[in-house]
């Protein structure tokens, strides 16, 4: 938790994620109105509303089940309910980044020294990857 904080310094930290990690969010002294949580299904509802379909047929059925969906997708939709959430504030920014908070990276990573090329996305697996916010949004 140090390093992340260390890391994140001279940032402003915008999180959306599930409810069970909001202490996580406080410990990092991210302000209540950057923060947006949601779980599996709720995120589903709110794709469902901007028409995004989820799920797998089931064998029996003509109707999607979230049964069987990837797990990795769930990322997906948490990137989208922030960026749905956050976006006129984001706009606000120079360079956006996304990174997961649940994985111990032991290298110091200045996100605050980031400097991304032009009509770029650069990644860093998928711990990390980020852009200006004009290419990000």
């Amino acid at each position: 938790a140090a390093k992340l904080r260390r890391d994140l310094e001279g940032t402003a930290v915008f999180v959306a994620s599930y409810p069970e990690y909001a202490a996580e969010a406080d410990m990092l002294g991210v302000p209540s109105a950057h923060q947006v949580w949601a779980d599996a299904p709720t995120l589903a509802r709110a794709l469902r509303r901007r028409g995004v379909a989820l799920g797998a047929l089931a064998s029996d059925s003509r109707h999607l089940s979230e049964t069987g969906v990837n797990t990795g997708f769930w990322q997906w939709a948490l990137l989208d309910l922030a960026l749905w959430s956050f976006k006129d504030q984001l706009s606000t920014y120079d360079i956006i980044v996304r990174a997961r908070t649940d994985l111990e990276e032991h290298v110091p990573f200045s996100y605050a020294k980031l400097d991304p090329a032009p009509d770029a996305v650069h990644c860093h697996s998928d711990f990390v990857f980020y852009a200006s916010s004009s290419v990000f949004l």
